[in-house]
């Protein structure tokens, strides 16, 4: 399943392109779509790219479950570790 930030819901594969269009163009939705996937039972959101910008996001709309921000190819080889424990 994907969510986008543009309706802040889950999407279907045929409805992917159009989405990422309207992300540049219009409102997304962060919190409205962490909330629907928490609903679905969501307990670890990554975050990959340079910054803590959604981490810090999550962390200001109280996100139950847990968040990992992936900057760089030390921080995916620790969390594949972690993971594999």
């Amino acid at each position: 399943d994907l969510v986008m930030n543009a309706p802040g819901d889950f999407v279907k594969e045929e409805e992917i392109r159009s989405y990422l269009t309207a992300q540049v163009v219009a409102p997304v939705y962060w919190e409205k779509g962490v909330r629907h996937m928490e609903e679905k039972g969501v307990e670890l959101f990554i975050e990959i790219g340079p910054g803590k910008t959604l981490s810090g996001m999550n962390r200001k709309i109280g996100v139950k479950g847990k968040t990992i921000s992936i900057e760089k190819v030390e921080d995916l080889e620790a969390f594949h570790d972690t993971a594999q424990r």
